[in-house]
Parts: C-alpha cells; structure tokens; sequence
C-alpha cells in the first residue's frame, strides 16, 4: 500500500485498493472486503489513521481472522488451534510398481530422493518389467563427494504427505528388495520427527519385515507415534561410491 502511494494514490485510494477493491476483483466481495453485516469478519486493528499517514498500516493492534482473534499487540493468545489436520487411515498395499504413471497403489506420487546442493548426489530411478510381466522398481546411484550423501525413494501415504496417517493397526512394513549387501535404512516421517530402521539386502530377492518396533527416534510421542506422512527407502555410502537397490510389494502387515 505504502509503493501505491508512493506511484500517485491518496492513502484512502490505497486502503481501497488492498481491500474492498481487491475483493471486488476477485468475485468475493458479497463475503469479504468491506465491514459489513454479513460479511466476513477478517479484520486489522490499526493503532492509527492510515487513510491519512499510509505508514500506519504497520501498527497492528490485532487481526481477527472469520471473527476469532489470532494475534494481539503485546498479549499472548491461547493457542487452541488443532495441532494437526485429522488423521486418515490407508490399506495395507503401499506400492507394487504396476501403475505407469509414477504413483503409488495409495495415488500418491513416488519421489526421487537423494541429498540437495549444486554437487549432490547422482540418482536413476526406473521400473522394470521381468519374465513373468511383474514390474518392479530399480534404484541406481553414484554418491556425491560430500558428507553424508544419500539416495532413495519417498511413499507418500497421503497425498502431498501433508495429512498425517493412522498406522495404529498395523504391525510393521514388509517389502521385496535386493540390493548391493549393505544396509539401506527405512525412515517413517511424522509429526514428532523422523522414526528410523535399518535392513540388509544382498543380490538375492527376500522379503524383509520391519516391525514399528524396530524404528527409533528421540522425538516421538504418545500421541503421534502412530501418525506418520510419508516412508523412504535409502542407501547411504561413502562418497564416490556406486549402490544400487531393488524393491517390490511395499506394504503394511
């Protein structure tokens, strides 16, 4: 509002602009833009009178979003928001590779997962069909020569990874892998943290179960260690270090 006055606006011409205007060209001003009865009531206290000084925008009192008072000058507000969005449950089957289209069995999209930054790590990810028409998914990875570089692959198991999961009547995961012979490692990702496992898997197909209670993590708590947004499977070597990992029929037991 401040760079509108500043372009030829009056300070009411700006205030005007940021609200009843702005609404108007959104198609929302029958619900929200100006203070009327019926309206909306999304309102910023102002300690001042901008339609003359538009610098006072800055000195919030208080905001009342839908009439419910979410921030005050100078007083704590009680925080009773819900902490997290509600959790779901999903079905045991995670991902069998048999979806063309780089999605899970529960329509969430697999990611590729691998450490960031400009030299990070180099990371192939496929799926592959075999004699009996199966597919399943192909890891291949050069490590990037910095500490700790990784690769992977993140299940969502929701969409976005954003509303928390119900695992609470499961067991564990279990899934088919083979890989190079060195420990790959199983991390949960939820509201308290990330929960961690570690398996082996040699050139051999098996299958490995990961009880829940083989997973550690310093953060979890009793009421979020069954809620969990997304699983990944990674290797983690030493830098320059090629590994490679397949895997099969990730599911819930």
């Amino acid at each position: 509002m401040e760079l509108l006055v500043q372009a030829g606006l009056s300070p009411t011409e700006a205030l005007l602009a940021a609200t009843s205007n702005s609404a108007k060209a959104m198609g929302v001003h029958d619900d929200r833009g100006s203070i009327e009865v019926g309206k909306r009531a999304d309102l910023v206290l102002i300690d001042g009178t901008p339609w003359r000084d538009i610098a006072d925008v800055r000195r919030i009192h208080g905001v009342f979003i839908d009439g419910r008072q979410v921030h005050s000058a100078g007083k704590p507000l009680r925080d009773d928001a819900p902490a997290l969005m509600p959790a779901i449950t999903i079905g045991g089957l995670i991902d069998d590779f048999e979806r063309p289209d780089r999605r899970t069995a529960l329509d969430t999209a697999r990611l590729d997962h691998f450490d960031s930054g400009g030299e990070r790590t180099e990371l192939i990810t496929q799926l592959v069909q075999d004699a009996g028409r199966n597919h399943y998914l192909s890891l291949a990875a050069r490590m990037a020569y910095k500490d700790d570089p990784f690769a992977g692959v993140t299940f969502p198991l929701s969409r976005g990874g954003v509303e928390p999961v119900d695992l609470s009547d499961y067991q564990g995961l279990r899934f088919d892998a083979r890989g190079d012979g060195g420990a790959y490692q199983v991390r949960l990702r939820g509201p308290g943290g990330v929960s961690l496992a570690q398996v082996v898997a040699d050139a051999e197909w098996r299958t490995v179960d990961v009880p829940f209670e083989a997973f550690r993590s310093s953060r979890r708590s009793l009421e979020t260690e069954a809620l969990f947004f997304d699983l990944t499977v990674r290797a983690s070597r030493e830098s320059g270090e090629a590994v490679w990992l397949e895997l099969d029929n990730v599911a819930l037991y």
